[in-house]
């Protein structure tokens, strides 16, 4: 139970999404000066994959620094540095005339702050000629951004952010040897833009990066919210902070940044090969942690279960048969290792998708483009906010903020 004016630290998740990340920048201009003025929600996790570690990193290096937690830097970040004009391929105004020429844009001339073409776009070529390609866009400068968004101003060593340093930083990445998530995190190591980098190595897009030998893909081929990478660290790396009134107990916002219905004002169905591409993409991404969630559900059962059964153990006059049982349900709940419980308080704050989205989806990085996301971030997570119970507030006695209260272990 989550009481009345107890501090609960929060996780903060970013998932993977392009240029959706733009979505969550506009929540965090809403939920950074909140976390800040909350007192007894200190933001303690920032974690991301793909373009959410490129987020995650930059809110990790602000937030202790800036008044609304990076909220404001962080929206110049991607209005003056990540957003990319669009050429006009095709001539007109209308929403799938902008589509494609984002789309185009993108392909053709990549995006200077993130990724640079090495070659055209493979179906320029015939099929034969695929094997030899395996990248087609150099992520040289998105090396460049991450240290930026790592440098926090007149503060520690530039592009570095430093073992121990508070929010916890984690990003997520694939390691290629032995096709397992790796998340790295500034509890055993500094964070530096390889890291990053790591995180957001999409293919066949970008080439895999290599940290200490090894090779590593994007985070969000695994798992796009990266939370039970953020659970297993939490478990084998304990944060040493000071509050103890709030046990193991985490508050955890979810920006979701792919929307479960994305729906063709035209037509619902794919019509080219690339519509077909931007599908498949939105069912990969789509945020699976709806699972986790359930799964969490069984957790608190079991939990509960575990609880009676130490509870009828140390009860007199219980039958010899029913005695046997309890310590066998003791026994097999210790071989499962279970050394601490983990409490979450779930947020989730997702959007909803925008008109012809099917084609320009996550590569659309125009101006135009950035600010309506952005704003629509801002929209989504007042409106969360607003409804959810203030502190004081008694429906707050039962669930801090009307999130779904989850375990984990």
């Amino acid at each position: 139970m989550v009481k009345r004016h107890q501090r609960i630290p929060v996780i903060l998740v970013f998932q993977g999404g392009g240029a959706l990340g733009a979505y969550e920048c506009g929540v965090y201009q809403v939920l950074g000066p909140y976390l800040k003025k909350q007192l007894h929600e200190p933001l303690e996790v920032v974690a991301g994959t793909s373009i959410g570690a490129l987020n995650a990193a930059f809110v990790a290096a602000h937030y202790m620094e800036a008044e609304d937690g990076g909220a404001d830097d962080l929206e110049r970040f991607w209005t003056e540095v990540l957003a990319s004009a669009t050429v006009p391929f095709i001539p007109g105004s209308g929403a799938r005339t902008r589509a494609w020429n984002a789309v185009n844009t993108s392909l053709l001339f990549g995006n200077r702050h993130i990724f640079n073409p090495l070659v055209p776009p493979w179906y320029w070529f015939p099929p034969i000629s695929w094997p030899s390609i395996t990248y087609f866009y150099s992520t040289q400068a998105l090396r460049q951004t991450a240290r930026q968004a790592l440098t926090r101003a007149g503060k520690g060593r530039p592009g570095v952010y430093p073992k121990g340093a508070l929010p916890r930083l984690i990003v997520t990445a694939v390691e290629l040897e032995k096709t397992k998530p790796v998340p790295f995190h500034n509890g055993v190591q500094d964070i530096t833009p390889e890291h990053v980098l790591a995180s957001s190595s999409l293919p066949p897009s970008f080439p895999a990066t290599i940290i200490e030998g090894r090779h590593y893909w994007d985070g969000g081929l695994w798992s796009n919210t990266p939370l039970p990478d953020v659970l297993n660290v939490l478990q084998e790396c304990p944060p040493e902070r000071p509050r103890k009134d709030a046990g193991n107990s985490y508050k955890v916002y979810i920006i979701d940044t792919f929307p479960q219905q994305i729906v063709d004002p035209e037509n619902p169905i794919p019509l080219t090969n690339w519509e077909v591409g931007r599908r498949i993409n939105e069912i990969v991404y789509l945020d699976k942690t709806r699972y986790d969630d359930k799964a969490c559900e069984w957790v608190n059962c079991c939990i509960e279960l575990y609880g009676l059964l130490e509870e009828l153990s140390a009860a007199e006059g219980l039958d010899a048969s029913l005695r046997r049982r309890i310590e066998q349900g003791k026994r097999q709940w210790e071989k499962m290792k279970i050394e601490q419980r983990i409490y979450l308080d779930v947020v989730r704050i997702g959007r909803s998708s925008y008109p012809f989205e099917q084609i320009s989806g996550d590569v659309d990085f125009s101006p135009d483009r950035i600010k309506d996301l952005i704003c629509q971030g801002k929209r989504d997570a007042r409106a969360v906010l607003e409804a959810s119970p203030r502190q004081g507030d008694p429906r707050g006695e039962q669930e801090s903020h009307g999130g779904s209260r989850n375990e984990s272990t």
